[in-house]
């Protein structure tokens, strides 16, 4: 709006005779001039804009990112507990028709006493994916601690609930 407005009143003046009192040596100077500057004002505006709308589309690409972040644990990519408060909260109504199961790996410490932390990063990677290949879809997993995950069911039925568990018990 504001450039059109501009090219407008560059079209008035350009259409109309200038003041009768204005000497005529500025007048092909003003005729000159003035569309010039206007013409400027409208690249640069132009050129702001642009610039501002990168911006704002790497500040809307960064944002994601950081929320990704702050809701995925690193290692495992599953959900950590900060996802859970934002999923949650302190709200009771959104737990209604939600089974909570938690998963914890019996021994893991002697797994990394005895092999190291990286190998017991690469056994919580692959358990990981093997929850996640038996879940059914809608089915949410969160990194509750160390070697413990909760994972969030959309089912309340224990006939429904019991055998995924206990599939996963057999993995």
């Amino acid at each position: 709006v504001y450039n059109a407005a501009l090219l407008l009143l560059l079209l008035l003046l350009l259409a109309t005779p200038l003041h009768r009192y204005l000497h005529y040596q500025y007048i092909l100077f003003f005729r000159i001039m003035f569309p010039i500057a206007i013409l400027l004002v409208n690249l640069v505006n132009y050129l702001a804009d642009q610039v501002r709308y990168r911006i704002q589309s790497q500040l809307k690409a960064a944002a994601g990112q950081l929320e990704a972040f702050a809701f995925t644990d690193p290692l495992t990519g599953t959900f950590n507990r900060h996802a859970w408060a934002s999923h949650f909260g302190d709200s009771r109504g959104h737990a209604a028709g939600l089974s909570f199961s938690i998963i914890d790996l019996d021994n893991f410490k002697q797994v990394n006493d005895q092999f190291g932390h990286t190998t017991g990063d690469e056994v919580l990677c692959h358990v990981v994916r093997l929850i996640k290949e038996n879940i059914p879809a809608g089915a949410r997993l969160y990194r509750w601690g160390g070697e413990e995950f909760l994972l969030v069911l959309q089912a309340t039925d224990p006939l429904y609930v019991r055998p995924i568990l206990d599939g996963l018990r057999c993995k």
